[in-house]
């Protein structure tokens, strides 16, 4: 379920109970992170219930991780109590996640964030995290 296409927004209540709606078994919510610092730099993944959406976490970043083989101390999963993460960890069949694919304050992340091919990549790395995390060949 794609929640928007445009830059538009919608409330992080709307987000929620269309999830709960379209019942979903994943909710990944893509973001670009930014700093006021120019250092922090690679993808960081948010989770709130260490149940189910850690170890939902854990494969994807493992997962999106491999493309720039680039961990650094920004890199990581990390809980998080997030109002739409907070009101979906009681939603038994969905795990979710908020994806911060990279800094735009980082002139390397800016880079590579409009890099198409680095997208595709990205995604591709999303796809077979949902697909291990499922058990899906």
């Amino acid at each position: 379920m794609l929640t928007r296409n445009k830059d538009v927004y919608i409330t992080l209540k709307n987000r929620v109970d269309q999830t709960k709606e379209k019942n979903v078994d994943a909710f990944i919510s893509l973001h670009c992170n930014a700093s006021v610092s120019s250092k922090p730099h690679d993808c960081q993944i948010y989770y709130h219930s260490n149940v189910k959406d850690r170890p939902f976490a854990e494969i994807l970043f493992y997962h999106v991780d491999k493309i720039d083989h680039d961990t650094s101390k920004w890199s990581r999963e990390i809980k998080a109590n997030f109002y739409v993460l907070r009101n979906l960890a009681n939603e038994q069949n969905v795990s979710a996640v908020l994806v911060e694919i990279g800094f735009i304050s980082n002139a390397d992340d800016e880079k590579l964030l409009n890099d198409t091919d680095f997208q595709i990549k990205f995604c591709e790395g999303l796809y077979n995290g949902l697909k291990s995390f499922y058990n899906i060949s």
